[in-house]
């Protein structure tokens, strides 16, 4: 494994150009930067094997792998660095990152609610948990990984088992159906100040970060999620099962522009707009994650244009791929415009988000 002095895990990283193996020794860069290994008492051989064995366990899916788990793990790191004054103790840093690295481990590709309507065996086997199908798995994949790692076989039993808590209760509330009831707590004074609640909102806005990338690489990943989406529309219909309407848009369409749009207004802006205003952050939230939303929000309105067609990136030479390979993977939507959809996201963009307003509250020009 090829050293990681070399990258500079304090800025953003393009995961475009970069190895799982590259991947895994920042990810280890991370948690001995941290503080992580430190409090854990782990080597650093151990902790390279963990984040290898966590790496190999991660599917080879369009989005939810390991570069994925990477960028929400390296984006929680650079929340916890961007803090004025951090209310976390270094048990909490650990589970943050931890929770992050391991957040979608083993997902499949599907979404919880594919495996409640085809009866998986996943979905039977964690069916207590309602509908956080894939979450209680993850949580439960990641603490028998780190167990089996030795992750927590030098910190004293009382640690270790509020670690685990801790980490569980993360990654469960991961799940984007409980997306307003994270941002509420943490927009509720009472609840705010609590360092349960801080860090719940840290790995949510984290796994939702990709609009506060740079335009082309947050482009990259909505590209990926389109491309997992179409998989699973694909399956849908094979089965004969309704298909998942929220999902169903070609690639490099209007209609894909108008998805990644809705997605930035319902749910990135008003979360990481809560972490701009709160005066907890310094300028990498407040100026630099802020300016990328505004920057991303013009990119995919202007794609909605008529007059514009949405292209492939310029991608490094190494990863130049043309728009036909990506056509060929069965583009999932249908021939229906989205005219009206258009026209009714464009009304709620500037109402719903605040954007506009957003960019003054938080020094953003």
């Amino acid at each position: 494994m090829g050293s990681a002095r070399t990258w500079n895990v304090d800025a953003e990283i393009d995961p475009r150009i970069h190895s799982t193996a590259d991947h895994v020794a920042m990810a280890v860069r991370i948690l001995v930067e941290s503080g992580t290994t430190a409090f854990l008492r782990m080597e650093e051989p151990a902790t390279e094997a963990f984040c290898s064995q966590v790496a190999s366990m991660y599917q080879a899916v369009p989005y939810h792998n390991f570069k994925h788990a990477f960028s929400v793990m390296h984006t929680t790191y650079l929340l916890l660095q961007s803090y004025i004054q951090s209310p976390f103790t270094p048990l909490e840093v650990a589970a943050l990152l931890l929770a992050a690295l391991c957040h979608d481990i083993q997902h499949n590709g599907r979404t919880s609610s594919f495996h409640q309507t085809t009866k998986s065996a996943l979905a039977r086997e964690y069916a207590s948990h309602k509908g956080s199908v894939l979450e209680a798995m993850h949580a439960s994949v990641a603490i028998d990984t780190m167990t089996a790692e030795h992750v927590f076989d030098h910190v004293v039993a009382a640690d270790a088992d509020a670690i685990k808590s801790m980490i569980q209760e993360l990654i469960l509330a991961t799940d984007m159906a409980l997306h307003p009831q994270v941002i509420q707590a943490y927009a509720d004074k009472k609840s705010s100040g609590d360092s349960l609640t801080q860090a719940k909102m840290i790995l949510h806005c984290a796994d939702i970060s990709n609009p506060t990338k740079s335009p082309e690489v947050a482009k990259w990943w909505s590209h990926a999620v389109l491309r997992e989406f179409c998989m699973q529309v694909d399956e849908e219909q094979k089965l004969q099962l309704p298909v998942s309407g929220f999902m169903k848009a070609d690639l490099f369409s209007r209609e894909e522009a108008n998805m990644h749009l809705e997605f930035v207004d319902s749910f990135a802006v008003p979360a990481w707009r809560l972490l701009a205003v709160s005066s907890h952050f310094d300028e990498y939230v407040t100026r630099q994650c802020m300016t990328n939303i505004v920057l991303c929000r013009k990119m995919w309105l202007a794609a909605m244009e008529p007059t514009v067609q949405l292209t492939v990136m310029s991608f490094p030479r190494t990863l130049k791929r043309t728009k036909s390979s990506y056509e060929d993977m069965s583009p999932c939507g249908d021939d229906e415009k989205a005219s009206s959809t258009k026209r009714r996201c464009m009304k709620k963009v500037v109402r719903r988000s605040g954007l506009e307003t957003a960019a003054v509250d938080v020094n953003v020009t």
